[in-house]
C-alpha cells in the first residue's frame, strides 16, 4: 500500500495545498473525481465571471446616454463570447495538467477518478 504525507481531495483550491506541500518535500496524493480545476475553474466562478462581463459592458453602454455618451450596441456575438469562455477554462485546465506532470516525482502518478478510497 502506498503511503503519503498528505492526501488532497479536489484539484480546485486544493492545488494551492499541493504546490506548497511539494515545495516542502512531502509525498502526496491528489484525489479528483472531475476535470482538473474543480467547480470554480470548470463551471463555476471563472466561466460565470467571463460570461457576466459582456453583460456588464452591454448595461454600461445602455446607461451611457445618462452621462452624456451616445453609444449603441450593433450586435452581440454570443458564439464568440462562449468560445472565449471555453478557451480560458481549457487554458487553466492545461496549466494544471502541466503543473501535475512536472511534479510527478512527488505526486502520486494516478489521479483517482470517481472511485471509493479507504484511508487507514
Amino acid at each position: 500500500m502506498d503511503k503519503f504525507d498528505l492526501i488532497v481531495i479536489g484539484s480546485g483550491a486544493g492545488m494551492h495545498i499541493v504546490s506548497s506541500s511539494i515545495g516542502e518535500g512531502m509525498r502526496l496524493a491528489l484525489v479528483e473525481r472531475g476535470p482538473l480545476g474543480g467547480t470554480c475553474l470548470n463551471n463555476g466562478c471563472i466561466p460565470s465571471k467571463i460570461l457576466i462581463y459582456p453583460a456588464d459592458v452591454i448595461r454600461a453602454i445602455q446607461a451611457s446616454k445618462s452621462i452624456g455618451v451616445d453609444a449603441s450596441i450593433t450586435g452581440i456575438d454570443f458564439p464568440r463570447i462562449m468560445k472565449r469562455m471555453r478557451s480560458v477554462v481549457e487554458s487553466g485546465r492545461k496549466k494544471l495538467e502541466r503543473s501535475i506532470e512536472s511534479e510527478k516525482k512527488s505526486l502520486c502518478t494516478e489521479v483517482v477518478q470517481s472511485s471509493p478510497i479507504t484511508i487507514h
